[in-house]
């Protein structure tokens, strides 16, 4: 009988590690998780606050072209205090795509900013969702919005944030980004 309770006991012993083992990486797997989580709705929260900041604030006084040549850049300044502070900001990448017509014509300008970064969408294929003014006034009539996008990416995001993450080798996102669109203010004038 001791020999069985020994034997009992030592195989109990190589159980205990294992399920502490299992436990870590259960609880670090869910941390995890939540930290993606958290990030993209950061990401989500400041693309929709920057394209509404490109929007309305972009163009220079006194200036005749709509933006700057820098606007991705300043944009990119916006963005840093909105995302989490424990990021690698040199790992977030931003792209601001601005569309502006005039009669028959479209211009798009897009400015990069950051790390790299790619838009799922071009803002190209949002181009029906400018409406065109109806009004009688010659200045106006068959006029279209401007549109502008931003898209925020964030590559390697667990990396970034804590180091910890790379030996878990779970399934874990590599890249994360949010686009954000918004139909220009001033299309009536």
């Amino acid at each position: 009988m001791t020999r069985k309770t020994h034997r009992q006991r030592g195989s109990a012993a190589i159980e205990f590690p294992a399920m502490v083992l299992g436990f870590l990486v259960i609880v670090l797997g869910l941390f995890a998780v939540y930290k993606i989580l958290y990030l993209q709705t950061r990401l989500d929260s400041t693309a929709y606050s920057l394209v509404s900041a490109a929007s309305r604030a972009l163009v220079p006084n006194g200036q005749i072209t709509p933006y700057s040549t820098e606007s991705a850049d300043h944009l990119m300044v916006l963005a840093k205090p909105s995302l989490p502070a424990d990021l690698d900001l040199s790992r977030v990448g931003l792209i601001l795509e601005m569309r502006f017509s005039s009669g028959n014509e479209a211009q798009i300008i897009t400015q990069r900013s950051g790390n790299d970064c790619q838009g799922e969408k071009q803002i190209e294929s949002l181009a029906s969702l400018a409406p065109k003014s109806q009004r009688m006034i010659a200045s106006l009539q068959g006029k279209t919005a401007d549109l502008y996008q931003v898209t925020l990416c964030v590559s390697q995001p667990l990396e970034s944030v804590n180091s910890i993450f790379e030996w878990l080798n779970l399934p874990l996102p590599t890249k994360l980004q949010s686009q954000a669109a918004v139909i220009g203010r001033k299309y009536s004038a």
